[in-house]
């Protein structure tokens, strides 16, 4: 009882001393003065940080990507050797004729050559004569026709063009450039017994038909391969001749307008069955940019009537002016 009770009169433990060292009121905030370039470095910063792990990201990504086509391509490899070899398919040098005829515009050159070869026998050529200047126009015509279908292989792919053995690739692109450039040569000769001026307005047809084919024929200004080629012609018929030689004289200015128009019109006509291949294609020829805004078979019509109209002048100018100059 006694401990009890003297146990409850014991004081409590006097409380912690104050620490002195510690403030007890908070300190004031010190000012910061910051320019203008820190504050915009403090905002950039998380953006910096961000594109930095970003790039960080797209280079892990990169190794890893180019580690795994590299694991693809040699599974790729492994299983091409593993395979059995397919069978060559066994080329038929016949079957290779017939297709590149096909890709030499025949039709084209067949009416190209008659024509020519109707005003020479009318210019009193004779048989031989009358044949020399047809061959030359004909070995053009097909060197022009081939390297036509060559350049245009992809044009053609893309606008589903039917009958193009080189788009469909059933004619390889090299044998067609190689074919067309054999009968080029050929034509020199050829070119060269209707008279030396003759033979070069003939032989200039090819470069200008190279050009046509290799950019004008996709952009607006693809009449002037045409334009140009056809006066070309009435030069070569001017000047022609059997042999060596000039044997005549230089055309009348009213020939050379008169079968600059013709080329243009039949420029239309060889362009109209294939409008709508280009316009898939997206090929932006002078034909296919005007029948965007008439219509197909409005561009028919004129261009027909302004056929005729071209044909007629061109004989009646013959007729009336004469082939050359007096």
């Amino acid at each position: 009882m006694f401990n009890t009770e003297l146990a409850m009169t014991k004081r409590p433990p006097p409380p912690p001393p104050l620490n002195h060292h510690t403030p007890s009121t908070p300190p004031e905030p010190a000012t910061v003065v910051s320019t203008p370039r820190q504050r915009r470095a403090e905002r950039k910063g998380p953006a910096k940080a961000a594109r930095a792990t970003r790039k960080a990201n797209r280079k892990v990504a990169t190794k890893a990507d180019k580690a795994r086509l590299k694991v693809e391509r040699a599974q790729v490899k492994e299983q091409l050797k593993s395979e059995p070899k397919a069978p060559r398919e066994r080329i038929r040098p016949f079957y290779q004729f017939g297709l590149l005829a096909r890709s030499a515009h025949p039709i084209q050159a067949l009416v190209m050559t008659i024509a020519i070869g109707t005003v020479a026998g009318f210019d009193h050529r004779g048989v031989g004569g009358t044949a020399v200047a047809a061959g030359g126009v004909l070995l053009t015509q097909l060197a022009l026709g081939l390297l036509n279908d060559a350049y245009d292989e992809k044009s053609d792919a893309r606008g589903d063009r039917r009958g193009k053995p080189v788009a469909a690739g059933a004619l390889p692109k090299g044998n067609a450039s190689y074919i067309a450039m054999i009968l080029a040569l050929a034509s020199i000769p050829v070119a060269a017994l209707n008279g030396t001026v003759a033979g070069a307005a003939l032989l200039l047809t090819l470069p200008i038909g190279f050009l046509h084919n290799r950019i004008l024929h996709r952009t607006p200004a693809s009449f002037l391969g045409w334009m140009i080629t056809f006066p070309l012609l009435a030069t070569y018929i001017a000047y022609g001749g059997w042999g060596a030689g000039k044997h005549g004289d230089a055309p009348t200015w009213q020939i050379l307008v008169a079968t600059a128009a013709l080329g243009l019109t039949c420029h239309f006509l060889t362009a109209l069955p294939d409008l709508a291949s280009d316009h898939k294609a997206g090929l932006t020829e002078l034909p296919l940019v005007i029948a965007r805004r008439t219509g197909a078979t409005v561009l028919l019509i004129i261009t027909v009537v302004c056929l005729i109209a071209a044909i007629a002048v061109t004989v009646w100018c013959g007729l009336h002016f004469g082939l050359r100059q007096r």
